[in-house]
């Protein structure tokens, strides 16, 4: 047959010519396109380390659903247990624990480390308010067994204690006791209970000191009672059996001796009792954790009170600038530094007073044992004297400083006592709790809040997962910094409301390719995909349409043999074609040729399927044939199958000008574009772009200035007609398939 002439078209504006040379390194031609080497229209990919924020709000609103899901699934559970979950009602009562000594103690030696116990007094004392025997003492006194929140409980304390949390407020001796449970009208009462017990705890503390002491002196004084008597039977049996005394002057004197030596030892012996006693209190200086003034002995010594009252003083006074000031206050750190100080000093003092108390001990022990060696010696001289008379006169002795000595005890006794109600409790509660008015938990604004930024948090990190996991194409910036080429055409997925938008895109691709192909100077194309179903030969037949509907002669070569399917979009009659051709002896492929109804579009079929396509493809006939048509028509269009899955695309484009990679949007597999991309390029045939099938144009910054001119100018109706025909036959297929 004839080959079709060119029809006469109006001059077109000329441009610079590019080069034709082949890939850069980056896989991009320098100067092959005019503005900067990219087509106009499909805009540039982001910089390298820059956040590409239309690619990130194209995948919101992709998975807009996906999202939406998400975070009204977070909302919704957020709702569910603002509004369904038990009200939780909390209590605060607030206890200061008034330790009344100095935070620090510090040694006499100079390199010694100063040691703080405060906060481990005040753990201990932490440790103390949670204990179960507090909290045994605030369920009997508050009765709360009989509450519906521990029926049926084997320890009420226990529960108790799961409703309550102890805190101490930092750098301060304020303990806060908090009762959370869903009882509004009674969780006042159980901190309130628990303080008070608390604070009973405490004083029953204070007290078991002085009255451990007083059960030892009544013990004490209970065996001198005994002994008292069963001396005052003796003299009487005494008396009864000597009859009288008989006094003499020796026996006076040694009397007079024995009295004044029994005097002196009893004397002695309650000096020693009381050193004693004070020794052991005043021995407690030395634990480096006990305040000096705790204990009695100091305390009330009169050459500390003095410094006992100042100390007292400066603590007030410094609890004052503590309420004012923050503890690295200069005037606030000045009087804390006199305040140990004066500590230290009331601490020496002690120790003078411990180291006097010792002397006295030791002495009056070595003195109460010379009495005892002395009056051993009288009373042998004055049994041997008089045996009778001095029997009678000692055993009086021993009951006088019997009674002396019981006369001390109790005076001791009463001393005590009176120290025991002099004992303040240092626990104070300073606030009460009082009944809530709202509940604690749930707060529903702040649960309905944090719920909505759960969701929005887990749909970032699903799309997260989706971009990084999901390597379909889904952008065309990505697509083209990724495989280092341009994208050169964007083909809308077709639908009923977008028939000029899919023949502007083709349009739009022809004028790209008149650029990548010199003006038509390098006029074989070959068109082929990665993988099958990508829209390839839809593409072949509507940029075929295109073409001839602009006067150009067109020729599209079916060069997939093996699923051939060009001759059912044209809807032709294809018996024969380029099989049959390459097979046969014919020189020229005329009669191969099946002029379409269009005019100006020429289709060479594929014709049978073959057992060894590639190899028609490598034959010398195979190149004749496309340096024949390349003369004869403006445009060869080839078609070819996907160039990873046989090699026949890449035996084709040995004779072919350029390349063209049709890739279906959100359907084609990054990788496997770079690598059919790649697979081209190391064979070095030149690419001219990238085409981008079923593009999603609503949601498409590229296509939104076609809005104001859709309608104004409406398209060609019959070239219109025959790419959608195109269009509906490649959906029809796939949905054979």
């Amino acid at each position: 047959m004839t080959t079709p002439e060119r029809s006469q078209n109006p001059p077109q504006p000329q441009l610079p010519l590019p080069p034709s040379g082949r890939p850069t390194a980056d896989g991009h031609r320098q100067d092959a396109y005019p503005y900067g080497g990219y087509p106009a229209y499909p805009g540039y990919p982001a910089p390298a380390g820059e956040l590409d924020l239309r690619s990130v709000v194209h995948l919101v609103r992709t998975y807009h659903r996906l999202v939406a899901g998400i975070v009204g699934t977070a909302l919704l559970s957020g709702l569910l247990y603002a509004f369904l979950a038990t009200p939780q009602y909390a209590a605060r009562s607030t206890v200061f624990i008034d330790r009344g000594t100095n935070t620090a103690v510090k040694e006499l030696d100079q390199s010694a480390v100063i040691l703080d116990k405060e906060e481990v007094y005040y753990a201990s004392q932490l440790g103390i308010m949670s204990s179960k025997e507090v909290a045994q003492l605030a369920v009997a006194s508050a009765g709360l067994a009989g509450h519906p929140a521990f029926a049926g409980a084997r320890d009420p304390a226990d529960v108790l204690l799961r409703f309550t949390k102890i805190t101490r407020r930092r750098d301060s001796a304020l303990f806060d006791i908090t009762v959370e449970a869903p009882y509004q009208n009674d969780v006042a009462a159980w901190s309130n209970a628990l303080a008070d017990a608390y604070s009973r705890f405490t004083l029953l503390q204070n007290a078991q000191f002085v009255t451990d002491a007083n059960k030892l002196v009544m013990e004490q004084t209970k065996e001198l009672q005994q002994k008292y008597s069963e001396m005052q039977k003796q003299y009487g049996s005494l008396l009864a059996q000597t009859g009288s005394y008989y006094p003499q002057n020796q026996k006076a004197i040694l009397d007079a001796r024995i009295q004044s030596l029994e005097e002196r030892k009893s004397e002695v012996l309650v000096g020693k009792e009381q050193s004693s006693a004070l020794v052991s209190q005043l021995r407690r200086v030395q634990d480096p954790g006990r305040d000096p003034l705790s204990i009695a002995a100091v305390r009330y010594d009169p050459t500390i009170q003095g410094l006992a009252q100042q100390y007292e003083a400066q603590e007030k006074e410094l609890a004052q600038f503590l309420t004012q000031f923050t503890p690295q206050y200069p005037p606030y750190v000045k009087k804390r530094a006199e305040l140990a100080t004066l500590g230290a000093r009331i601490r020496s003092q002690a120790s003078l007073l411990l180291g006097a108390e010792e002397s006295k001990l030791s002495a009056a022990v070595t003195e109460l044992a010379s009495l005892d060696r002395e009056l051993s010696q009288l009373k042998a001289e004055a049994i041997r004297t008089t045996t009778g008379s001095s029997q009678v006169e000692g055993m009086g002795s021993g009951v006088e400083a019997l009674q002396k000595y019981m006369a001390l005890m109790n005076d001791k006794l009463q001393q005590m006592d009176v120290a025991s109600k002099l004992m303040a409790n240092k626990v104070r509660v300073i606030d009460r709790a009082q009944t809530p008015r709202r509940p604690s938990k749930p707060r529903k604004e702040l649960t309905i809040v944090l719920s909505t930024l759960l969701g929005v948090m887990l749909s970032c990190v699903v799309l997260g997962a989706i971009r990084y996991f999901d390597t379909r194409v889904k952008d065309a910036d990505a697509l083209q910094a990724a495989a280092g080429l341009a994208v050169i055409g964007l083909i809308p997925a077709y639908d009923a409301t977008n028939h000029s938008l899919v023949v502007e895109a083709f349009q739009t691709l022809r004028t790209s390719l008149c650029y990548a192909s010199d003006h038509r100077r390098r006029n074989v194309l070959l068109v082929t995909s990665s993988a099958s179903g990508e829209g390839k030969s839809t593409c072949v037949t509507n940029l075929g349409l295109i073409l001839a509907g602009g006067g150009e002669r067109v020729l599209i070569v079916d060069g997939d043999l093996r699923k051939p399917s060009l001759h059912k979009f044209l809807k032709v009659q294809a018996e024969r074609g380029l099989c049959e051709y390459l097979a046969g002896p014919e020189t020229s492929p005329d009669r191969y040729f099946i002029q379409t109804a269009n005019p100006g579009l020429t289709l060479m079929p594929a014709g049978e399927t073959p057992a060894n396509p590639p190899a028609l493809f490598s034959m010398r006939k195979y190149a004749d044939f496309i340096a024949q048509v390349r003369e004869r028509f403006d445009w060869v269009l080839l078609d070819t199958p996907p160039c990873l899955a046989v090699t026949d695309a890449n035996a084709m484009a040995e004779q072919a000008s350029l390349v063209l990679l049709v890739v279906s949007f959100k359907s084609s597999e990054t990788p496997l574009v770079l690598r059919a991309a790649e697979s081209f390029t190391r064979h070095n045939h030149e690419i001219a772009g990238i085409v981008l099938n079923r593009y999603e144009w609503q949601t498409s910054y590229y296509y939104r200035h076609y809005h104001y001119y859709k309608g104004a100018k409406p398209p060609d109706p019959t070239l219109k007609d025959k790419v959608v025909m195109s269009f509906r036959a490649s959906s029809g297929k796939r949905r054979r398939k």
